[in-house]
């Protein structure tokens, strides 16, 4: 790194951090949302918030686009929303010698900030007008180009999926977002100190501490920093990890290993811990059952503070407390489970099982542990998915070309779609969700 760059990184961090306090008059808590947006915009990208109404995600961009002193523009995403209304159109108008001339008239979205309040309460038609924009800086409108201004960011809040008037985003869109950060409620500190600084007088507002030429020069300097590539190994975890997974709130990784008792978790918030071993001894003085296949760690299932796991070379699934990490309880099954997954609510957990027990799908009551159902859907059940609100789950049968659709509180089958040689399903509400 040369002199002129290191001393302007020192300015940089000044400047970020200055612009973090000026947030911070404004927006209680949630300090790593606030970085996380700051350095995606600086980043030259785009975020995308999502959290449920009234966690201040729009205050936080509109304050954004205050500190920064940037052309704000918000747009609010509603179903009957068109494309017009955000990219903007040509209009007849009247020149000065009478002739009828069409004019362009610039919509929201040319703007340094915009906000795409509430994106996918709009269809999918409308959404995809901001593909453009985000990844060229530019729209077209009747052949001709019109640039946008710069910088210029798409900073879009959503609801989660499992609220009612939501469409999913589609992967051209998220793949236009640089982050997508979930915003959560704040602390019991935090609201204590919202509720004093919307009591009083003098509503807060963050100072105008940049403008948009010094972001650029600092989206500039970003590109100038070299990074160097960090790779970390951790050594003597297990003979041979086959397989792994990231817990839904992307805190821990886990690496099965091949022929071993255990697991090896890694805590990705604290890495300089290294990696420790969790149930090392459930199958230990037990003689193994066959294994015909062995189940990918993916085919956990996540149910509150329970995870529930598929045990290998035995006929049962493990229940594991997730703050701990220890073993709280096992069920006996059909077979060889393969696959365990939880009803979103989780209440149930479905399971499958490895051949020659292949053609029965059980059901668990969480809650009191007991198997409540035995299904028999047909040959070769490969693969099961909840819908987002939990009130479908699709089963995948190989050998008999068809996927079947159930009702988990009926547990009756209410749909069967011909499909050659279904294996895996995975509903695009997976593109929203990381981990189990």
């Amino acid at each position: 790194m040369t002199t002129d760059v290191a001393s302007e990184s020192q300015r940089f961090r000044e400047r970020f951090q200055l612009v973090r306090d000026e947030i911070g008059k404004v927006i209680v808590g949630n300090d790593a949302i606030v970085e996380g947006v700051l350095s995606g915009l600086l980043a030259r990208g785009h975020v995308l918030l999502e959290g449920i109404p009234g966690l201040g995600k729009t205050r936080l961009v509109q304050t954004l686009a205050d500190v920064l002193h940037l052309r704000f523009s918000r747009i609010q995403f509603t179903p009957d929303l068109m494309p017009a209304d955000i990219i903007g159109t040509n209009v007849v108008q009247e020149s000065e010698a009478g002739d009828k001339v069409l004019v362009f008239q610039p919509g929201p979205i040319f703007a340094n900030i915009v906000l795409a309040d509430e994106i996918n309460r709009a269809t999918p038609k409308t959404q995809s007008a901001l593909l453009q924009a985000m990844q060229e800086q530019r729209v077209s409108v009747a052949g001709q180009y019109h640039p946008v201004p710069t910088p210029f960011h798409v900073l879009a809040t959503q609801n989660p999926i499992e609220m009612e008037g939501t469409y999913t985003l589609p992967e051209a869109q998220l793949d236009r977002f640089f982050f997508k950060l979930l915003v959560d409620y704040p602390s019991g500190d935090g609201l204590a100190q919202i509720l004093e600084r919307t009591t009083q007088r003098a509503i807060p507002h963050g100072e105008k501490v940049m403008d948009a030429g010094q972001i650029q020069h600092w989206q500039g300097l970003v590109r100038d920093v070299p990074a160097a590539p960090q790779v970390t190994k951790f050594r003597d975890i297990g003979r041979q990890p086959y397989d792994g997974l990231i817990t839904p709130d992307g805190r821990y990784y886990m690496a099965g290993l091949f022929g071993e008792d255990g697991i090896a978790l890694l805590d990705l918030w604290h890495p300089e811990k290294g990696v420790r071993r969790i149930l090392d001894g459930y199958g230990r003085g037990e003689e193994p059952l066959p294994v015909y296949k062995m189940p990918h760690l993916e085919g956990w299932a996540s149910a509150g503070n329970l995870l529930v796991l598929p045990e290998v070379g035995h006929h049962e699934l493990l229940l594991v407390e997730r703050e701990t990490w220890r073993e709280v309880g096992r069920i006996a099954v059909h077979g060889q489970p393969v696959f365990a997954i939880a009803r979103p609510d989780g209440r149930q957990v479905w399971v499958n099982f490895a051949h020659p027990l292949n053609d029965v799908v059980q059901v668990i009551d969480l809650p009191s542990q007991k198997v409540i159902e035995t299904l028999h859907p047909g040959k070769a059940v490969l693969h099961m998915e909840f819908t987002p609100r939990g009130e479908q789950v699709w089963i995948s049968l190989r050998d008999e070309d068809r996927v079947e659709v159930y009702d988990p509180d009926t547990r009756k089958r209410i749909a069967a779609l011909p499909v050659d040689k279904p294996s895996g399903i995975f509903l695009t509400a997976r593109a929203n969700r990381i981990g189990l």
